[in-house]
């Protein structure tokens, strides 16, 4: 007799038929119920034994807060409504703050950022400033200048009001809009204070922690 292969129990899924940047509002030619395994699907799913239509119209109008790729399944954190907060407040994830710093072009990556990119922040500042009669010495040379990275893998929001993530031509910044921390938000307000600040652009590789 032939083997009779084991049915594996399946759940409909509501995820993304196409890619939706930042910003996106989400209608029905967005969506699609996908059939997925139910091992396999995690309780912030939205989910439907039988693609309820009610379910999948619940997001249609709603807005996408950050780029979501082909065949993602959507979750509720990714999506905010516009009645619910305003336009920036809506883009960010629950928790974490905006905050804007002015930048020039030629400081660090500036010109090649784009929404949705991770950065990180560098603050360069004059060290005898705040020991002028004490001037840090370094191999045998007075050192003027130092420079520290203050915040590490912040995602950019917006650069100069653009909240696109799904282009692929970066602006010259004059303006740039960073997701942190009400810690971190706390950390660049001083260091604005503190010196000039330069943007460094990190890889999309997964970076090995420093020793």
């Amino acid at each position: 007799e032939p083997q009779k292969i084991k049915e594996i129990p399946r759940m409909f899924v509501l995820s993304v038929d196409t890619d939706l940047g930042a910003g996106t509002t989400i209608s029905k030619s967005h969506l699609r119920w996908s059939a997925w395994p139910e091992d396999m699907i995690r309780n912030t799913f939205v989910v439907s034994p039988d693609k309820e239509k009610a379910v999948l119209e619940e997001y249609v109008g709603a807005v996408v807060r950050k780029e979501v790729l082909e065949g993602t399944a959507i979750t509720a954190k990714m999506v905010f409504q516009r009645s619910d907060a305003g336009f920036l407040t809506g883009l960010l994830t629950p928790g974490m703050r905006a905050v804007s710093i002015d930048i020039k072009p030629e400081r660090g990556a500036a010109g090649f950022i784009l929404p949705g990119d991770y950065i990180d922040v560098i603050l360069i500042h004059d060290v005898r400033k705040s020991s002028p009669n004490d001037a840090p010495v370094l191999n045998g040379q007075i050192v003027r200048y130092a420079a520290e990275t203050v915040l590490a893998d912040v995602r950019v929001i917006a650069v100069d009001q653009e909240y696109d993530d799904t282009g692929d031509e970066a602006v010259l910044a004059k303006t740039v809009t960073l997701e942190l921390t009400p810690k971190e938000a706390e950390v660049i307000s001083l260091a604005k204070e503190m010196g000039e600040i330069y943007l460094s652009l990190r890889s999309f590789a997964v970076e090995e922690p420093s020793e």
